[in-house]
């Protein structure tokens, strides 16, 4: 009889999909560790509530992310992840406040710096 698998040891991958955000030659999926996926408290609470697996699917509602393009729903993407922490002021080709809000939506965890700033530059509201 073989042991039950440790749950310590189980690699489990979370897909994000974001299926209003791209086109037919785009994916508005990604997929992220179960601990980077755990940045966001929304996330969090979803995997919270699941069995173990190896692999989890998740559709974020649109409303959430309305208006968003599919450029900068990558940069967020890389912002969460923790693949690209260039300053936001830096960056001229995205929309900041967008993916500020999206951050804010999906209550990404502010000790990512990146996150920290674009609180900082763009308040939540109220």
């Amino acid at each position: 009889m073989c042991p039950a698998p440790n749950p310590d040891q189980i690699i489990a991958s979370v897909y994000i999909h974001f299926p209003r955000c791209s086109l037919p030659d785009q994916d508005a999926t990604f997929c992220f560790s179960y601990n980077d996926a755990c940045n966001s408290e929304f996330v969090k609470t979803l995997l919270e509530n699941e069995e173990l697996a190896t692999e989890y699917h998740y559709v974020i509602p649109h409303s959430l992310y309305r208006n968003i393009r599919y450029v900068d729903l990558c940069k967020f993407i890389e912002y969460w992840k923790g693949t690209d922490y260039s300053r936001i002021m830096d960056s001229s080709c995205y929309d900041m406040l967008k993916i500020a809000r999206l951050c804010q939506s999906l209550l990404l965890d502010e000790s990512i710096p990146t996150v920290k700033e674009l609180n900082k530059a763009y308040p939540a509201l109220i």
